[in-house]
C-alpha cells in the first residue's frame, strides 16, 4: 500500500510531465502564481498563530482582572472550601454509629421485620439463647 508521500510525489511527476509542454510564458506564470499562494498561506498560518496567542492573554487578563476585583471574596471562598472538605472527610474517616445500620440490620436478618415488633418475640429470645 502506498502512502501519503508516494501519492504525492507521483502527482509532481506527473504534473511535472504535462507542463514539459507548456510554453515558457505560461510556465512563469504558473510559478508567479504558486509562490502567492504559499505567500498567502504563510501569511494566514502567521495571523492564526498570532490571534491565539491574543486569545490566551485576553483570557489571562480577564481571569488576572477578575481575581483583582474580587479579591477579598476570594479568601472566603477558599476558607469555605477548605472547611466543606475537611468536613467531607472527617464524616468518611469517623466510624458509623449502629443506630444509622439498624434499617440494614433489619432487612438483613433472617428473620422478617416484623418479628422484632412482636411482643412474644423477647420472651422468644430470651428462652432461645438460655440453650
Amino acid at each position: 500500500m502506498k502512502t501519503e508521500h508516494e501519492h504525492a510525489k507521483e502527482i509532481v511527476n506527473l504534473l511535472d510531465e504535462s507542463t514539459s509542454g507548456l510554453d515558457r510564458k505560461v510556465l512563469d506564470r504558473l510559478y508567479a502564481a504558486r509562490m502567492k499562494a504559499v505567500g498567502q498561506l504563510a501569511a494566514r498560518r502567521q495571523l492564526v498563530t498570532e490571534s491565539d496567542a491574543d486569545r490566551v492573554g485576553q483570557v489571562l487578563r480577564m481571569s488576572g482582572d477578575y481575581m483583582h476585583q474580587h479579591r477579598a471574596i476570594m479568601p472566603a471562598l477558599m476558607l469555605i472550601g477548605a472547611a466543606l472538605i475537611v468536613f467531607v472527610i472527617t464524616q468518611q474517616l469517623m466510624p458509623q454509629p449502629a443506630v444509622e445500620q439498624g434499617d440494614a440490620f433489619l432487612l438483613g436478618s433472617e428473620l422478617p421485620p416484623e418479628a422484632f415488633v412482636d411482643k412474644g418475640f423477647d420472651a422468644w429470645l430470651a428462652r432461645s439463647s438460655q440453650r
